[in-house]
């Protein structure tokens, strides 16, 4: 009896119970995104990667970017909305001076005009927003500063569902809106 007892125990608790799912996954499946890994997404980031692995890309847009550098000390900036790039020299008193690129190479990609234009440059900042378009209808809005996601929006096929996520202060949140 007391081996019987002592097999009924051990394996009881060599069983790996699976812990129930945080707040943060439990409002990704609330909001009909069921990701296999699921127990591993912890930041907006890695729920991002999971989206991306799931739901493959099919068209990108960036709504709005302002991208602040410097060329030789001089202070400079892109501003991109809807897809339309615009480079300014920022003089005195933070006054903008449009600089003209129709004379840059035509018929590239916005990020290859990016590159082109930031070659041999100092970052200060860069905010962006941007809209992904995926397969099964997923819709992805996403903002960055300085290349960390602060701000995550998906939805399915136009659902009256959508999950909003955000960063406050330090903490990564993500609630289902419905």
């Amino acid at each position: 009896m007391a081996v019987l007892f002592f097999l009924i125990s051990i394996n009881l608790f060599s069983a790996e119970k699976l812990k129930p799912l945080s707040l943060y996954q439990n409002q990704i499946k609330d909001c009909g995104f069921d990701f296999e890994n699921i127990r591993n997404i912890k930041t907006h980031f890695q729920l991002y990667s999971e989206a991306s692995k799931k739901f493959a890309l099919r068209s990108e847009k960036i709504i709005y970017r302002e991208l602040f550098f410097r060329v030789k000390n001089e202070a400079r900036k892109i501003k991109i909305t809807n897809d339309v790039i615009e480079l300014f020299k920022i003089g005195d008193e933070d006054r903008h001076t449009p600089i003209n690129i129709e004379a840059r190479q035509k018929y590239q990609t916005l990020q290859s005009q990016i590159s082109q234009l930031t070659l041999n440059t100092k970052f200060e900042s860069d905010w962006q927003k941007t809209e992904e378009l995926r397969n099964s209808g997923v819709k992805i809005e996403i903002v960055r500063v300085d290349q960390k996601i602060t701000q995550l929006k998906m939805n399915i096929d136009q659902s009256i569902k959508s999950l909003d996520c955000q960063l406050v202060n330090v903490s990564e949140i993500c609630l289902c809106n419905k």
